[in-house]
């Protein structure tokens, strides 16, 4: 600041006030991920087969909530399956996310959401 205001008075000009003077906030990990919608997506594109597919996630407490439609003809349980679409623990969504919550789409119904949680 002192230097600041030594060069602006050599050049004929006020220096800034105190509250106009820029300082670098220390960034917190929620602004390490750009779109944390873009991340979700991004992770069910890895681990979606090219028969399922998920809608665009949407906000909720915490974090978001994602629809994953089932293929037509898929056996098992559907909530159960969701489980191991979780993120892994270290996955940069838990960043800004403390939950993400899973809700299967099957046989034209909406099933028990999971939620994955940091």
């Amino acid at each position: 600041m002192a230097l600041a205001a030594a060069l602006a008075l050599l050049h004929g000009v006020a220096p800034p006030a105190s509250a106009q003077v820029e300082t670098e906030a220390p960034l917190d990990d929620r602004q390490s991920i750009v779109d944390p919608m873009s991340e979700i997506r991004r992770h069910f594109r890895a681990v979606l087969n090219t028969t399922w597919w998920a809608e665009d996630p949407e906000r909720i407490p915490d974090g978001y909530r994602v629809v994953v439609h089932y293929p037509d003809g898929w056996r098992g349980n559907p909530t159960g399956k969701a489980m191991s679409f979780c993120p892994e623990r270290d996955h940069r969504l838990w960043q800004v996310a403390e939950i993400l919550e899973i809700q299967p789409e099957y046989d034209n119904r909406r099933w028990p959401p999971f939620e994955c949680r940091k």
